[in-house]
């Protein structure tokens, strides 16, 4: 070997690390990152600055308050190769978008261990690929934030996205695994398009709240403890053609919200859907199957129920506290209970025994009824008259006028309403009113 090779060969050997490059402040004009990157303070994406972080590039923080804030432009490329890291310490105060006028871009980045990995406000964001892992917050966008996410995963955070304050959300193939509170949370006049994505394990699939409207589309919910819950939304929320398996309530609907359900399918949760307090809406052509409970009505709860297929549950229809949901046109087999009626179900609005004198002293419980809206209720039944009710109607045809079908649970069965802390009765139950009955099943029943 020449001298002059070997010491070439030394040269190299010699040669140092690719260092770590240290950024801190503001930035102006056009940067570029790669390799490693470390934020030894704050830094700011300065109005009319713009920030780009190659593939495979680390970034690191030297403390939680190291924070990397825009004003200006970031774009975020990696690809699924060489993501970008974030490589930060538990409790990292992530990105934050401070109504930026430009587009953002976050492809293929990593986040773990974040407070809030990324705090969007008024600003328009796409994230593509993008993994959030172990973080309290990952995703926060608020003041009419446009965010769009493809292909994310949202796995074991306390919360996968919160969005409030008329923000806009577009999510297309999204993972939320095993999110300790939900997976993705929005209030306050919010619109969704959530379409293709799976929700699994979490404390609440979504969690909506305040007139939040748009679309859930072709998603997959399983496991979690409740897959979908909204609270006074109004009108303006369609959910269609869904799965819903394996939770312990699937959807629940309270407090005037007036949700579309349709074509969906319902499998295995121990209770479907809950209508509680005054909750209306629409559930048409959804498949309920093998639930221990398909839907649960209580508090005046009065949706419309119809088209849709009840199928092996062991209650299909449940009703309690004045519910009288408006049930037609559905095709009921296989149920061990079509129609059951709770204790405190009445026309009457019956209160349990020492209601009154509670209300007198301010110490009214929880189990006492709401009071009704408007004027009561003539009728003391909950009409369940022009559905097919499968191999029972053979049943129903031979009882005649004055039998006791035992796939109802009625005044015939419990006549009186009842505390469950005392033993006085309250008033009468209502009774289920089945006749006249369709003597073929519904044609275009279930999801089309």
């Amino acid at each position: 070997m020449s001298v002059f090779c070997l010491l070439a060969l030394l040269l190299v050997a010699a040669a140092p690390a690719s260092a770590v490059q240290q950024v801190a402040g503001e930035l102006r004009g056009v940067h570029r990152w790669s390799g490693e990157v470390e934020l030894t303070g704050p830094v700011v994406v300065g109005e009319g600055a713009a920030l780009e972080i190659a593939a495979g590039t680390r970034v690191l923080a030297a403390a939680t308050e190291s924070l990397l804030r825009v004003q200006g432009t970031l774009q975020v490329l990696g690809t699924a190769q060489a993501p970008v890291v974030f490589a930060t310490p538990p409790g990292w105060r992530g990105l934050v978008f401070e109504r930026p006028l430009a587009p953002q871009l976050i492809r293929h980045g990593r986040f773990s261990g974040a407070a809030t990995a990324i705090d969007a406000q008024a600003a328009q964001l796409s994230l593509e690929g993008v993994t959030f892992h172990q973080c309290d917050l990952a995703v926060k966008a608020v003041r009419e934030a446009r965010l769009e996410i493809r292909d994310g995963r949202f796995e074991d955070n306390r919360v996968g996205v919160d969005v409030e304050l008329k923000s806009e959300v577009v999510i297309q193939n999204g993972q939320f695994i095993a999110n300790r509170e939900a997976g993705l949370l929005a209030a306050g006049g919010c619109r969704l398009t959530i379409s293709d994505s799976r929700f699994e394990n979490n404390g609440k699939g979504l969690g909506l709240l305040q007139k939040v409207s748009g679309t859930l589309r072709a998603n997959r919910f399983a496991a979690n403890d409740s897959a979908l819950a909204v609270t006074r939304l109004g009108e303006g929320l369609v959910v269609s053609d869904n799965l819903f398996e394996g939770n312990r309530v699937a959807l629940s609907s309270a407090t005037f919200s007036r949700p579309l359900v349709t074509d969906n399918r319902f499998v295995g949760n121990e209770t479907a859907i809950i209508s509680d307090q005054f909750a209306k809406g629409e559930f048409l052509h959804n498949l309920f199957q093998d639930n221990h409970t398909a839907l649960k009505n209580t508090r005046r709860a009065d949706p419309l129920v119809a088209r849709n297929v009840f199928e092996r549950n062991q209650i299909a229809v449940f009703c309690d506290f004045a519910s009288y949901p408006r049930v037609q046109n559905n095709n009921f087999f296989g149920n061990l209970l079509a129609v059951k009626l709770g204790d405190f179900q009445s026309a009457a609005g019956a209160r349990p025994p020492g209601a009154q004198r509670d209300a007198e002293n301010g110490t009214q419980g929880p189990m006492a009824p709401l009071p009704f809206a408007g004027e009561q209720p003539l009728q003391d039944f909950v009409d369940v008259s022009a559905n097919w009710w499968g191999e029972d109607t053979v049943l129903l045809a031979g009882l005649g006028e004055t039998g006791n079908p035992p796939i109802f649970f009625d005044r015939q069965d419990a006549t009186e309403v009842r505390s469950p802390n005392d033993s006085a009765a309250g008033g009468p139950i209502d009774w289920v009113r089945f006749r006249p009955w369709l003597i073929a099943p519904v044609a275009d029943a279930g999801p089309r």
